[in-house]
């Protein structure tokens, strides 16, 4: 099944449980299951803005946008991650209402409706984890719907408890611990889609290490101007001044330091070759043999 068609089916099951889990959680006066359905409908925001984004990423370059719009992905996630915080702010303001005067919460309505929602979240973790590791805003959607999945966990075992002992004090605790899922939540996806968004070099690419090893290409003399950048997931970019012995064929430095930047999944890359002693004008960073030489 393709990464779309397990988005669409991910969204129509969200959707639906969402509107469950509302009714219910009004009918049994629970916060708990209203806390779950509003992180399951961030969960349907998630993986709709993620259906959009890849809608997006897929259209065709213009003059105007050079780069298409794959940057709408990370934009998409950093949305989706700021809806977790409101969620959670909610939550932690009306479990503590509740924490202070409990009210009747009706376990016999709060825990059939909590088990289908936790059928509902495993159907979406299996069709969304594939995806998950290839791209930010599946993953975004993947990391919500994993963290509605425990939190419906502890739904069910708080109505467990209210139809055992009648603790209505419960549905407040079980509450706050999900609104503590959703904010650790949405601080990932807040990170991970700032990062892109403000062109950080990719967390799994090790900048120093990466311009030691194009140091040691036959003929590299110093490396400046280095940057590393994600246009979106799984698409990083890389661009560098590079000066070269003049004896020595550019094009052969050329494909060698495209190798050495394959290797760290640095798939786009943009390296001017350059034959000049000193480089006055490096205002990043700056790699030269002797410099290389004295730290070893």
């Amino acid at each position: 099944m393709s990464p779309q068609r397990r988005l669409l089916a991910s969204l129509l099951i969200a959707g639906g449980v969402t509107l469950l889990e509302v009714a219910g959680g009004i009918l049994s006066n629970s916060l708990a299951l209203l806390a779950d359905a509003g992180h399951l409908a961030t969960d349907t925001l998630s993986i709709g803005l993620a259906l959009v984004a890849m809608r997006l990423a897929t259209r065709p370059h213009t003059v105007e946008s050079s780069y298409g719009y794959h940057r709408a992905e990370a934009l998409a996630a950093l949305v989706n991650g700021a809806t977790l915080f409101l969620i959670a702010g909610y939550v932690f303001y009306e479990g503590y209402a509740r924490l202070l005067h409990p009210p009747q919460v009706n376990g016999q309505i709060l825990l059939p409706v909590a088990v289908v929602g936790l059928v509902a979240n495993l159907l979406m973790v299996s069709l969304l984890r594939e995806g998950g590791r290839k791209s930010i805003n599946v993953r975004a959607a993947f990391l919500h719907v994993l963290g509605d999945t425990l939190a419906t966990v502890g739904v069910i075992v708080g109505g467990v408890v209210i139809i055992l002992t009648g603790l209505t004090v419960v549905d407040a605790v079980v509450a706050s611990l999900i609104g503590v899922l959703i904010l650790g939540g949405g601080f990932r996806v807040v990170r991970e889609s700032l990062r892109i968004v403000l062109e950080q070099a990719p967390k799994e690419v090790r900048l120093k290490e990466l311009t030691s090893e194009m140091m040691k290409v036959d003929g590299v003399k110093s490396i400046h101007d280095v940057h590393v950048w994600s246009l979106t997931s799984g698409m990083n970019m890389m661009s560098c001044h590079v000066d070269v012995d003049e004896h020595l064929r550019d094009h052969e430095v050329l494909e060698a330091l495209k190798e050495v930047a394959r290797k760290y999944d640095i798939t786009h890359t943009t390296i001017q070759i350059e034959h000049r002693e000193d480089h006055e004008d490096s205002v990043d960073v700056d790699f030269k043999r002797d410099k290389l030489d004295q730290t070893r």
